[in-house]
């Protein structure tokens, strides 16, 4: 900039200092500056006038020496020289394919080309009337010096304000609870004492007493050289007074539980959390290596809870029969708030709903099992869509189907005839419970997916042979699938023989990953709204289907192409950065802005449930802060990369 029209547009915003510091002041990261260093920041700069259609700032102007800070106005950032032929023309486009991202108000760039002295790699163009305030590099790292807000978001980017939205969300549901320690906490400091311990030659009453005098709920069982041997607790005893009284008089190594479960020292509270919730265990011993270190029982790390995930997972594990299994279920929105308060990130609470959903559908299949005794041959109950992909929030419904093995075609009708009877009644179950009915009747109790293992084998190959519009939408479903019920045998076979046939037909990936690119992020007019320009109209973003979909669908195509037989977002996504298909970069983006979405629609539905309201995915985005907006729009832009490089990947 002409130093004249420097001094001009510095006098500009000196006159309007205070306007700016508060105009500015909601925008992250500016919001958890000190106002002092925000003032300071913004005093040193001058502001700037680009009309509509004028390049602010582009590789040709060399290094870059100054930061740009928007106070008003839209700038659209491209590639230079992007290679607009490399993408063919489509009817589905919905963004100019140069066009990589647009910035609002509170944004700033070129942030990383002015801290690593060079030139910027993108082009910064106003699409429309803008005001710029322009800060001279040396103002810009004086106050860096000063500001860890700044300066964590300047070297960490999107990446600090992912953590500033946790701690956000920590904080709304912490103040609609009474949470004790954070679920990051470490197992090794909730250690309260020294482990009881006893030998296994100890009487079990003797050992008792031992408990009695020490005031607590377990004794670890060493050999004589300090060895874990096993664990007894008073679950344990409530069991033997019950069934077998005269064991009171037996060695403790006849009634303990041997198969130790233990966690690590270093592992969070929530890992101990999980692996209770997972075995059914009140108490885990936290180990060093081969050293115990201590117990910890699920009072420990549950201590002011109202609902802890423990204790509802043995609710609906152990649920003595139907009608108790379908009143715990109703605990579960609760958990997910305490969740939330103990700082459990979205990945981690799809991990516990998906949990708390297996154990409902496992005593549901039991429970159900009761009344078919003819049913006594094995099969699988197995797992399709958000279900399989172990990434279900509150406002998931039933995906599942029925794998059985049969000799010839009689037995194969004779079977899928008692199944059939069995999966209605699960599912009728489940859908009282909560995991609602699907509407396109994906469910066990449709006799077109509870199938032999030769139908299933045939049924896959049918659909990645002939991948019709209709086959592509089924391939979708039913390709992120798992077993839940059953031992493994034929699901592994089953599971084998789909990966072979993915990475075999290259016509079937490529028409799949077209099929995937139905689901786009919002077009040029929604993501304008999200920088809060009027439209005129109320502006909705479908969290599901423009944000979460696109990452989910694009990646299930790549990772099955690669021979991924992993079925959860996450695993496919770390999948393909081992096989070197995403970078580093890549992976770490897609992974935060797929978590981001899901923890967004999650708190949506909180909000929903707290208010009574049916539970939707659709989100206007002028209802939500300037964080959030930012997050979105940040998110919005990785589905696009992730789809632009679909695109390329398969000349679509």
């Amino acid at each position: 900039m002409d130093e004249k029209l420097f001094n001009v547009g510095r006098d500009a915003v000196r006159q309007n200092l205070q306007s700016l510091v508060s105009l500015l002041e909601v925008y992250p990261p500016f919001d958890r500056m000190h106002r002092d260093n925000l003032q300071a920041l913004l005093s040193r700069g001058s502001l700037a006038f680009y009309a509509a259609g004028e390049k602010i700032f582009g590789p040709d102007d060399g290094v870059c020496n100054h930061l740009f800070i928007i106070r008003q106005g839209l700038v659209s950032v491209a590639k230079a020289h992007a290679a607009v032929s490399a993408l063919p023309d489509t009817e589905e486009a919905e963004l100019e394919p140069d066009t990589e991202a647009l910035l609002g108000a509170g944004d700033m760039f070129p942030l990383g080309a002015l801290l690593g002295e060079r030139a910027t790699q993108r082009v910064h163009t106003a699409d429309e009337d803008t005001f710029c305030i322009l800060i001279q590099k040396t103002d810009v790292l004086e106050v860096l010096k000063r500001s860890e807000p700044l300066r964590l978001f300047a070297f960490s980017g999107v990446s600090s304000l992912f953590g500033q939205l946790y701690e956000q969300a920590r904080q709304t549901a912490y103040e609609q609870s009474s949470p004790s320690i954070s679920l990051s906490t470490q197992v090794r400091k909730l250690v309260q004492r020294e482990s009881v311990t006893c030998t296994p030659s100890t009487i079990v009453s003797d050992a008792v007493g031992i408990m009695h005098k020490e005031a607590v709920s377990s004794i670890v069982v060493n050999d004589e050289h300090d060895g874990l041997m096993g664990i007894f607790t008073l679950r344990d005893l409530r069991r033997i007074i019950a069934l077998q009284p005269e064991a009171l008089h037996k060695p403790v190594s006849e009634i303990m539980t041997a198969k130790l479960i233990t966690v690590p020292h270093l592992s969070s509270a929530f890992e101990a959390a999980m692996l209770m919730a997972q075995h059914h265990i009140g108490h885990i011993c936290v180990t060093d290596g081969e050293t115990l270190v201590g117990v910890i029982s699920e009072r420990d790390v549950f201590a002011l809870q109202r609902v802890d995930l423990v204790h509802l997972s043995r609710q609906l594990r152990y649920a003595s029969n139907k009608q108790n299994l379908i009143e715990a279920r109703a605990d579960i929105p609760e958990l997910i708030t305490m969740m939330l308060a103990h700082g459990a990130n979205a990945n981690q609470l799809m991990d516990v709903i998906t949990q708390l959903n297996d154990h409902t559908s496992c005593r549901a299949i039991e429970l159900c099992l009761n009344d078919h005794p003819k049913i006594d041959f094995e099969f699988n109950w197995m797992l399709f869509g958000s279900e399989g992909r172990g990434e279900q929030t509150l406002f998931s419904d039933q995906d599942n189907a029925i794998l059985f093995q049969a000799e010839g075609q009689e037995q194969t009708e004779a079977r899928r005839v008692l199944l059939l009877a069995f999966a209605h009644q699960v599912n009728t179950l489940l859908d009282q419970c909560g995991l609602a009915w699907c509407k396109g009747n994906i469910m066990a109790s449709n006799p077109k997916l509870c199938l032999s293992l030769d139908e299933w084998k045939t049924k896959f190959e049918r659909l990645v042979q002939k991948p019709s519009p209709r086959h592509l939408l089924e391939s979708s479903i039913y390709f992120d699938l798992r077993c839940l019920w059953g031992r493994p045998a034929a699901f592994n076979v089953l599971r084998t023989h789909l990966q072979q046939l993915c990475a075999k037909h290259t016509a079937f990936q490529r028409e799949l990953a077209r099929a995937a690119m139905l689901n786009k992020p919002p077009a040029v007019d929604t993501l304008r709204s999200l920088l809060g320009v009027t439209l005129g109209t109320r502006t909705q973003v479908n969290v599901k289907y423009q944000g979460i979909s696109p990452f989910v669908d694009g990646v299930r195509v790549m990772a099955l192409s690669t021979g991924c037989v992993e079925s959860s977002t996450h695993t496919r996504i770390q999948h393909l950065l081992a096989r070197g298909v995403f970078t580093k970069t890549e992976a770490r983006s897609y992974s935060q802005a797929f978590n981001y979405l899901q923890l967004l629609r999650m708190q949506y539905h909180q909000e929903l449930i707290s208010e009574g309201a049916e539970l939707s995915n659709s989100i206007e985005p002028s209802s939500l802060d300037p964080l959030d907006k930012r997050m979105l729009r940040e998110a919005l832009r990785q589905a696009r990369h992730l789809q632009t490089m679909m695109q390329l990947r398969y000349r679509i």
